[in-house]
């Protein structure tokens, strides 16, 4: 395709590295869907419908991903996540028009066949390499397609706060060893406080002012930058 077809930029790239369903893919099914009939009747009948038409999208996406390439910008990444999610609405749109709730619901088909889900999981299988290379630039932390009755499919993006990732273990350690030592600091700080007291009160009922320096030596070497304590 010239850059006239493609377009430019994001949509460009996207449109390069995966490009869309083509007229007559989509033609085709179409034409497939609308033999579908309505609820009250449907059957294994219309299943083998959604089977083909399952069959088809898969058959034209195998040819189309073999070179995804890598985005170079988030918006690449984010114009591919768009591509895939165009890929995935169509199958799903061929699940969801044959199996699910209607007024009133397909009495008939209770479950998915297994044909029809072997080809949607295919079809997700096949567009892994695209949503992986658009996550990577992204930084996305996890992905997921998941399959679902009856609707089909759905492509999610994970993406961490970074609230946890970015906590340096090491430093949190050293942080908590520092403040251990303040706690223990302050726990010895406080039982000499108590002990300065005790020895003023004696000292002032008797002679005991040499125990009260002591204890301020002691203080002192704890606090070395704070002055002396004053006697009461």
């Amino acid at each position: 395709m010239s850059e006239s077809d493609t377009g430019s930029g994001a949509a460009g790239f996207a449109s390069t590295a995966l490009p869309p369903p083509s007229e007559e893919l989509l033609a085709e099914i179409q034409s497939l869907m609308s033999q579908v009939r309505g609820p009250d009747v449907r059957d294994s009948q219309d299943e083998t419908l959604a089977e083909s038409a399952l069959a088809l999208v898969a058959g034209e996406l195998e040819g189309l991903v073999h070179d995804i390439g890598t985005p170079e910008t988030a918006d690449d990444a984010n114009a591919l996540v768009a591509a895939v999610d165009e890929w995935i609405s169509l199958a799903s749109s061929i699940c969801s028009r044959v199996y699910a709730p209607a007024s009133p619901s397909p009495e008939k088909l209770l479950k998915w066949s297994r044909t029809a889900v072997d080809w949607l999981r295919q079809i997700c299988s096949l567009l892994e390499s695209a949503v992986s290379a658009a996550a990577r630039k992204l930084d996305a932390s996890g992905w997921a397609i998941a399959v679902g009755f009856p609707w089909g499919a759905s492509l999610g993006l994970d993406f961490d706060t970074g609230l946890i990732s970015r906590v340096d273990v090491e430093e949190v350690a050293k942080r908590a060893v520092e403040i251990e030592d303040l706690r223990r600091q302050l726990a010895d700080t406080s039982r000499l406080l108590e002990e300065i007291r005790e020895a003023n009160t004696k000292a002032r009922a008797g002679n005991d002012g040499a125990r009260v320096e002591v204890m301020q030596r002691k203080l002192r070497r704890l606090h070395p930058t704070r002055p002396k304590i004053a006697e009461e």
